[in-house]
């Protein structure tokens, strides 16, 4: 079985964004929650993304004047951020995000975990470790952000397999095997 790390670099980093679509739907639900929460633009507040991949949240966080440190495990995604932010405050971090502590040396007032980036844990041990990371990392009343899918609903079969996007030139399937503890995904173009 290979690693997140090996499956980004061989096939979903090069992927990922054509995977994604439109974001503008994924940017203002981010954007909601933000003003839900009274995160307003603030240009001296730090910002750290972890999964960062192509920089979704990493991106409006700097258009709201955070400095923002983006970590994800995949370089040719970082790139695209990079690409995308040549005038923001963003600093990438090519590394598995569960080392974030080492490259940041003040206290955050916002931490962002989106997407799959969870999933990508081996176990609830790694779980508790990044949230204690994470506690230890903010500033009094600073905030972290959550998202991952639900995956209560166990498929089975062929619900199981998942067409997640196709065009005239490619198709991008994911099978996911279950198991009591984990789920293997498997992507296939």
């Amino acid at each position: 079985m290979q690693t997140a790390k090996q499956h980004y670099d061989r096939l979903l980093g090069h992927h990922y964004s054509w995977m994604l679509g439109d974001t503008a739907p994924v940017i203002r639900i981010f954007a909601g929650m933000l003003q839900h929460y009274s995160v307003v633009p603030n240009p001296h507040g730090v910002a750290i993304d972890l999964g960062a991949g192509n920089g979704i949240h990493s991106m409006l966080l700097a258009q709201m004047g955070y400095a923002v440190t983006a970590i994800d495990l995949c370089a040719a995604l970082l790139q695209e951020l990079q690409d995308r932010t040549l005038s923001l405050p963003v600093k990438t971090i090519c590394d598995d995000f569960l080392q974030f502590r080492q490259y940041c040396s003040d206290t955050a007032d916002l931490i962002v975990c989106a997407g799959d980036s969870l999933a990508h844990l081996s176990g609830w041990g790694q779980v508790d470790s990044l949230l204690a990371d994470v506690y230890a990392a903010l500033s009094d009343g600073g905030l972290l952000y959550l998202s991952f899918r639900d995956h209560a609903a166990v498929s089975a079969g062929t619900t199981s397999i998942v067409p997640v996007k196709s065009d005239r030139e490619k198709i991008l399937t994911c099978i996911l095997q279950y198991s009591d503890t984990h789920i293997e995904v498997t992507d296939a173009t």
